[in-house]
């Protein structure tokens, strides 16, 4: 039960829900506010007479200390003596504080990262990586069964590329003495040798072909290159914590393209136009959507059908989630309007969370594809400036990576998902208070608070003495965690965590900065460090939904 819960009970208010509930102005006494709206109708009264009416007639109980009617409003002043009592028994008897149970028996799918073995794990595939683990650490604190998906882009013309440019100017010595460095060059070679070889082209889609249709010399090149870019990608997933649960790619679903036709065709939906195959989607105000090129070539959106089918076959998903930039927008809607069409009932529980472009300062990180960093430079540069910024503490390689690392991840999280944002190091690398370094700089705090007073037994305590401004306003923000899990899961949006995160290490800051957490009084130090341990634990609640890495010294 939360506070704003608790508030409602102890009023006997039930047509209000704690949803409704506001926090009240600065310049105004208070500390949530009831709007009286919804009683209007039923009472047939004006809700700025209702909320006269009500304080009034209601008595302060348990927590509600004070009532006072401003408005259409019930300004609620809370008893901060039962306030702590209340907020530190919930979280320290409750080892899941901030879980829920409303995904059990229900399993989700999450496709994202879905990196692209022709080329550099690089910085556009860093959005849809961290948004999507965080949101698959969302639902599993909501008691979800989650499949982690890593839809890999293993087919294509860029391998035909790759494989054109290598057999006309590649040797397998620089192949296994640069890896992935060595496949880029030859694909960025590709570029300029097709300036006075138009006919390359041909040729690249040719492997591309052959590579689709199971060729022998096609695969095992194909397969050499993907296996050396994936072990890249692999490094990254390991530094970022993220384990995935399936990692078939383009190429599987290749192999099921024929059957996913033939069932569309069986349900009389396909057309032909100039040869290609087509579905007809213009009554939906989507135009066509093609399945099958004229040169019988599957497509990326034949490639989805085919996974979504399966998919469900294999999991059972009660939703399935795509993590992808918002400028696939259409194609994930053409793509799910095919599946409803076709008389899936689960394609209405296909949903793509879309999200704004990430760049980086012009020349504070320079990649080897031009003006696309590569991840692995991008970590290396931000573990190179955390342990800059820790030159001296004698701390542990292991810290800066951590460090290093939780500040990359986080600096994507921190803004609203469908923004567009620009990837500063300067700022993700900062103590300043809104940065992952900000965060665990507080949690480290906390734990050597805790343990420099590790002779007290807080196994029993007055949390009825945290009555200061600084322990009334932590003790609020503590108690809204499970609200603002549940808000980020309902809108897939993981700012609302790392906005909670960043906020909470500020009031744990003012708390032990402005008050002394040991003091002459044994009680009130022992009601203080209990405070202390609960931040802790919901901070490193918090941390690790966001991927920000818990570090005990720094």
């Amino acid at each position: 039960m939360s506070v704003k819960e608790k508030i409602l009970k102890d009023l006997n208010i039930e047509e209000i829900l704690p949803s409704d509930l506001s926090t009240v102005p600065e310049e105004l006494e208070g500390d949530y506010a009831i709007p009286c709206f919804k009683l209007a109708k039923k009472l047939q009264k004006s809700p700025a007479i209702i909320a006269t009416d009500l304080c009034r007639e209601k008595k302060c109980v348990g927590i509600v200390e004070k009532m006072i009617a401003v408005g259409p409003y019930i300004n609620i002043v809370l008893n901060k003596a039962e306030l702590a009592k209340f907020v530190s028994q919930n979280i320290d008897n409750n080892s899941k504080y901030g879980t829920n149970n409303d995904g059990e028996n229900k399993t989700i799918c999450i496709d994202y990262s879905s990196v692209t073995l022709s080329k550099h794990f690089h910085i556009g595939h860093l959005c849809t990586t961290v948004i999507g683990e965080c949101l698959a650490r969302l639902y599993e604190n909501s008691g979800y069964k989650v499949i982690r998906i890593n839809y890999l882009g293993d087919i294509g013309t860029p391998f035909g590329k790759i494989i054109a440019m290598y057999k006309l100017k590649g040797n397998k010595e620089d192949i296994l003495k640069y890896g992935v460095d060595e496949i880029q060059r030859l694909y960025a070679m590709f570029a300029k040798e097709e300036e006075t070889n138009p006919d390359l082209i041909e040729e690249a889609r040719a492997w591309s072909l052959k590579i689709e249709k199971g060729d022998s010399e096609a695969t095992e090149l194909c397969d050499w290159f993907k296996t050396i870019a994936l072990n890249e990608a692999k490094r990254i997933y390991n530094l970022l914590d993220i384990n995935f649960d399936d990692w078939r790619g383009e190429l599987y679903y290749s192999e099921k393209t024929d059957e996913t036709i033939k069932l569309l065709e069986e349900k009389g939906l396909v057309v032909v136009s100039e040869g290609a195959k087509c579905i007809d989607l213009n009554p939906y105000n989507m135009g066509m959507c093609l399945i099958e090129r004229s040169d019988g070539g599957s497509l990326y959106t034949t490639r989805d059908l085919a996974a979504a089918i399966d998919r469900f076959n294999c999991y059972k998903f009660d939703k399935s989630l795509y993590v992808t930039g918002i400028e696939q927008k259409h194609h994930f809607e053409a793509f799910f309007k095919v599946l409803d069409v076709a008389g899936f009932n689960w394609a209405k529980n296909l949903v793509h969370i879309g999200y704004g472009r990430l760049s980086t300062e012009f020349g504070k990180i320079s990649g080897r594809e031009g003006n696309t960093p590569i991840m692995k430079d991008i970590f290396d540069a931000s573990i190179a400036k955390s342990r800059q910024a820790l030159a001296g503490k004698n701390l542990s390689d292991s810290l800066a990576t951590d460090i290093g690392v939780s500040a990359v991840a986080f600096s994507v999280l921190k803004t609203e998902r469908i923004k567009d944002a620009i990837f500063s190091l300067e700022q993700a690398i900062s103590f300043d208070g809104n940065s992952s370094v900000y965060i665990q700089y507080s949690y480290v705090r906390l734990k050597s608070i805790l343990n420099k007073a590790n002779n007290y037994d807080l196994s029993i305590y007055d949390a009825s003495l945290l009555q200061e401004k600084e322990e009334t306003d932590l003790l609020l923000y503590l108690d809204i965690l499970p609200e603002v899990l549940k808000e980020a899961l309902n809108a897939h949006e993981t700012f609302y965590v790392t906005r909670y995160a960043l906020e909470l290490a500020s009031l744990v800051n003012k708390f032990y900065n402005n008050l002394r957490v040991v003091t002459d009084n044994e009680e009130l130090t022992k009601a203080r460090l209990a405070l202390c341990k609960i931040s802790a634990e919901v901070l490193s609640r918090v941390m690790y939904i966001t991927g920000v890495k818990v570090i005990e010294k720094m």
